[in-house]
This record gives C-alpha cells, sequence and structure tokens, in this order.
C-alpha cells in the first residue's frame, strides 16, 4: 500500500516556503522520503527533487535537495516509506498538490497627502527581509497607470523610508498622483 501526505494541505496554500509537511503514519515504516516537483513539469520524465530517508513521517519544505521554491507557484508532492527491517521501498503515494504564497509586501504608512518630493514615506518592515524595492507608478484621475510610468528603487534591510526624489527615471513632480508599493527582497531576489 501507499500513503499520502496528512493534514489539510492538499489543495491548499502553505503558509511559507519552508513550511512543514506530513505524512500519514504507515504501520511498522521506519523511513519516509517525500519528493516534489513543479505541477506544470507533468511531461513524461518531469525533473523531482525529494528529502534524505527520514526517520520520522514529519518534514519542511526546505528539507528538499535542490530545488529553489517561488512564491506563487503550485508543487505536486508524494511520499513513500519504507517498513522496519526492510530495504524496500513503497511506491510513492498519490501526489498533493501545494501552493506557495504570494510574494511578501510590506504596507506603506500611508499619511493624508504627500506635501513636497523629499517628504519621507515609511513603511512596514519584513523580519528576513534583504531589501525592499519600491514601485512606483503614475496614474490618472481614474487611477488608471499611465503606460511608461513603472520605475523602481531600492532600499537596504536597514532603512524603512524613502522621498519620491529617490526615482530619477520619471522624476515625479508636484500636483500629479502616483502608486507606490514595496516588494520586500529575500536573498536579493523580489
Amino acid at each position: 500500500p501507499v500513503i499520502g501526505l496528512s493534514g489539510p494541505l492538499c489543495g491548499s496554500e502553505v503558509a511559507s516556503l519552508g513550511a512543514s509537511i506530513s505524512a500519514y503514519t504507515a504501520t511498522y515504516a521506519d523511513r519516509y522520503q517525500f519528493r516534489i516537483r513543479l505541477t506544470s513539469d507533468n511531461g513524461p520524465t518531469p525533473t523531482y527533487y525529494t528529502t534524505t530517508e527520514l526517520l520520522t513521517r514529519f518534514s519542511q519544505l526546505n528539507a528538499f535537495q535542490g530545488i529553489i521554491f517561488q512564491y506563487n507557484t503550485s508543487y505536486s508532492v508524494s511520499v513513500r516509506y519504507r517498513l522496519s527491517g526492510s530495504l524496500v521501498w513503497s511506491d510513492y503515494g498519490t501526489e498533493c498538490i501545494l501552493f506557495t504564497p504570494n510574494y511578501p509586501t510590506v504596507q506603506i504608512v500611508c499619511n493624508s497627502g504627500i506635501t513636497g518630493l523629499t517628504q519621507s514615506i515609511t513603511y512596514n518592515t519584513f523580519g528576513s527581509a534583504t531589501g525592499y524595492k519600491i514601485k512606483l507608478e503614475e496614474i490618472d484621475s481614474n487611477n488608471d497607470i499611465i503606460p511608461g510610468t513603472v520605475q523602481y528603487a531600492y532600499r537596504p534591510s536597514n532603512i524603512f523610508n524613502f522621498t519620491l526624489s529617490l526615482f530619477t527615471t520619471y522624476p515625479p513632480t508636484v500636483g500629479k498622483r502616483y502608486n507606490a508599493s514595496v516588494l520586500v527582497l529575500l536573498n536579493g531576489i523580489p
């Protein structure tokens, strides 16, 4: 017989890229091994990544070897086991599809209005951020983005504010409308 993943993981979004996963108990099993693939990699020879042999039915996504998880992506996970005293593994069980969370962002602390291009605009912090990528886009009176006005600025992880004067590709001007958002950089990756 084969086993599958336990809990409400299948078809749901995990809380983080290092989320815990677990298998149903296999009676008399002394080893478990999980494997994962991109759900979109469903050709005749998909690329699988595995954990090492585990002494427990519990693991984490960051235990898979050789894979770099992406945000907002679906993965197919399955598990196999080995009975105590045996060298033979079961087949992998039915794949469970799970989804990684959307890329983390932080909230800008909104003021009633920006009065100048050098006014400091602050944003909340994200614990493991290695930096922040700030996106600024000009919008019209209908709140539609004006094409060709999107620009980015980067801030280190120890700075939690920016000014509109930081953007130089399309310098902002007083009296125009803008949307700003802040992406979290993790290991330098937005």
